[in-house]
C-alpha cells in the first residue's frame, strides 16, 4: 500500500465544504492513511498551488469554484472534455505530470438522459460559472436545439465552451444555439418570474 497522500479540494471561499470529512470517512471506511484538505486560494495563488500537486506526497485535487478554467490553464495534459470545456474538475497526478479531467460533462450527460429521455428542445441554464461550460457541451450532446443563459450580475463572464474569457455568450457552430449575450437576471426579478 502507498504511504499517506494529500488530496485537496481547491477553490475559494469554500470553508462551508463538507467534502474534508467525507473524504476522511470513506478514506477510514477503506483503511486508507490519506487525508483530504480544504486549499481556499484567491487567484493569484492558484500557480502555486497547482505547482505544489507534483510533491511525492500529493494525491490529486478537486477543483471548484471559481478556479476551474486557472487550473485548466496550469495543467501538463487536458482530457478531450476538460479541453473542451477549458475547465478541469479533478486533477491527477501521475508522477510530477498532472491530468486535467473534467467530470461535471458526463455526470450531466448521464442525468439529462436520465431525467428527459425523450431530449431537451429549450435549456434555461442559470449562471455563466465555472460548471456551466461542462453543462453547454452536455445539453449540445443530447441535442438541445437552444441553450438560453442567465447571470445573476452584469459582471464578465467566466470561460467556457465557446472559447476564451470573455466570450463565453457567444453562439458557437453546432445543433445548439446561446443567446448572443448572457443577460444579467437581478435576484428580485429573478425570484418574481420563476416561481
Amino acid at each position: 500500500m502507498p504511504g499517506a497522500l494529500t488530496f485537496r479540494l481547491l477553490g475559494h471561499g469554500i470553508a462551508y465544504s463538507a467534502s474534508p470529512v467525507m473524504m476522511a470517512a470513506a478514506f477510514s471506511a477503506l483503511d486508507l492513511p490519506h487525508r483530504y484538505v480544504l486549499a481556499d486560494v484567491a487567484a493569484e495563488e492558484v500557480p502555486a498551488t497547482v505547482a505544489s500537486l507534483r510533491r511525492s506526497d500529493a494525491g490529486g485535487a478537486n477543483v471548484t469554484v471559481p478556479h476551474k478554467a486557472a487550473v485548466a490553464a496550469e495543467m501538463d495534459e487536458l482530457s478531450d472534455v476538460a479541453r473542451e470545456a477549458e475547465a478541469v474538475n479533478t486533477v491527477v497526478c501521475e508522477g510530477d505530470r498532472l491530468i486535467g479531467h473534467n467530470t461535471d460533462f458526463p455526470a450531466t450527460v448521464e442525468a439529462i438522459e436520465r431525467l428527459r429521455p425523450d431530449g431537451v428542445h429549450h435549456a434555461l441554464l442559470l449562471g455563466a460559472g465555472g460548471v456551466s461550460a461542462a453543462v453547454q457541451l452536455a445539453l449540445r450532446k443530447v441535442g438541445t436545439e437552444q441553450i438560453t443563459i442567465l447571470r445573476r450580475s452584469g459582471g464578465p463572464p467566466g470561460r467556457g465552451a465557446s472559447g476564451s474569457a470573455g466570450r463565453r455568450d457567444r453562439a458557437r457552430p453546432g445543433p445548439a444555439a446561446t443567446v448572443p449575450r448572457a443577460r444579467a437576471c437581478p435576484r428580485r426579478r429573478c425570484r418574481r418570474e420563476w416561481r
